[in-house]
Parts: C-alpha cells; structure tokens; sequence
C-alpha cells in the first residue's frame, strides 16, 4: 500500500540537478510513539508539500497532510490510497471510511477527520505488477479529494485490525484557536474495538506550519507543542499524555486550566 496527495491532476516531478528531494522538519521515536514530519516541493502547483507520520505504539497511525499552493485559485486535491489486488476494497458511503477485506488476513481501515467539503471515489485503473513481472494488471485504488482556495489539510487515521475482528472508528475535527492557513489541525477519535476489549477517546493535535508554534487551546487542551495526543479509556481514565517540541499541556478545567504534562525542553 502506498499514497500521496496530487494537484490539480499532476504528478509529481523529479526535482533538477542540484536542488534537494525533500526535507526533514521533525522526527522522534520512543516507547509511547514515533513521529516524523518531511515535506518536498515536488509538486507541480504546490510551494511545499509536508506530511506528518504518528504511530501510536502498539496500535494505529495517523497521518497528516498540509499543501500550500502557489497561486491563490481553488485547486484541486487529491490523496490516493493503493493496495494489493485482493483487498476487495470498500467505502462507507455516510462516513466516507475505507475498508479493506483481504480474506482470513489482517485488514484496515482508513477515516478522514472530515468529509466536509471531501468526496472519496474507487477507481480500477490502478497498476499493479508482482516482483519482476511484466505482467500487469488493473487493480482499484481509492481517492480523496477536496476542493479549496489556500492550503489543504488531510488528517487520516490508520487502524489496523487482526483478522477475524471487528472494530469502529469515529472522527471529529475540532476547533484551533489563533491560527492563519489551516497551519495547526486537531481532531477526535474513538475507537472501539469490542474483540481487544478496548475502547478509547483521543485528542490529537499537529501543528503544519512550524512557524505557527504557540500556545493555543484545541478541543480540550491547551498546548505549545508542536504535537500533542490525549488518550482515555472507556472509563474516562487517561492512559496516554503525548506531546513532542514543546513544554506544555494543560487540561481545560472549571475556572481555568490544569497542569497534565510540564518539560523544560523544546
């Protein structure tokens, strides 16, 4: 399986002789998490493109997209999602959430923080070929695309599930204050997945445009972190406090707010 997000129905170019492929602008790994953020200006319309990968350890990803476009029309966004042959691929036509349905095997399942403003269509015409072999075949490929003026923002999560399990996932985007350009995002998701006996409601915060890193409040948080995940389990009890550049999270509490995770480093 693999994706990225195009413009306006072009791909993206090889950069010429000289300049950079990408960059990294943040990484991080450690028992709770892994986190990086890379970004490239290979495509065509966009003045940079950067995504940012979450793995919540042991469990799922989230994956975050930001495009700044170089003029100030309503582009075209597309973010595309292969696989192999037999994942007999399935949307959700209410919540827009992909499924896969490789049989007797593990699968996945794909949800948008949003569908506003998105639609997501399953195409045949993908490609796919096995090892060296020029034997090609068709194969679907799913693709969701937006329409806006100004930067574009994808935040998808990535469950996977054993096989033979069933789970649910649900996501609501949820309100940033202070930020110009889509440059911070957060969302929330839940999940239940009654086979693992579990069951959690996370906030998950990521700032795009690092040169917007503040102090800023988000669903039920306040944080000057340039990532921040909140997680609790079905009986309201929290089993992860998360952040990576940054000092602080505080909990929003009757009268002001709370002191959840303090560091003095950035």
């Amino acid at each position: 399986m693999h994706n990225t997000v195009n413009m306006n129905g072009k791909d993206q170019t090889a950069p010429a002789e000289g300049v950079d492929r990408g960059y990294v602008n943040l990484w991080g790994s450690n028992s709770a998490f892994d986190i990086s953020s890379m970004g490239t200006q290979n495509v065509q319309d966009a003045q940079t493109f950067d995504r940012a990968v979450v793995f919540i350890k042991p469990g799922y990803y989230i994956v975050s997209d930001y495009l700044v476009p170089k003029n100030n029309n309503v582009n075209t966004y597309s973010q595309d999602w292969h696989f192999m042959p037999t994942a007999n691929i399935e949307t959700d036509a209410v919540t827009g959430q992909l499924y896969t349905n490789f049989e007797g095997e593990a699968n996945l399942i794909i949800a948008q923080d949003s569908m506003e403003n998105k639609t997501v269509t399953v195409k045949t015409d993908g490609l796919y070929s096995e090892g060296n072999s020029h034997l090609v075949q068709n194969v679907k490929y799913a693709v969701y695309e937006q329409e806006t003026a100004g930067p574009a923002v994808y935040n998808t999560v990535l469950y996977p599930v054993r096989a033979g399990e069933d789970a649910a996932v649900e996501t609501t985007p949820l309100a940033v204050s202070d930020v110009q350009d889509k440059g911070a995002s957060a969302m929330e998701i839940r999940i239940d997945n009654p086979d693992q006996s579990a069951k959690s409601q996370a906030q998950y915060y990521m700032v795009h445009d690092f040169g917007q890193q503040k102090l800023r409040n988000y669903g039920d948080y306040r944080t000057d972190a340039l990532f921040n995940y909140v997680e609790q389990n079905g009986n309201g009890n929290k089993t992860r406090i998360l952040m990576q550049g940054g000092t602080q999270i505080r909990q929003r509490m009757e009268g002001g707010y709370s002191v959840l995770l303090k560091s003095a480093r950035l």
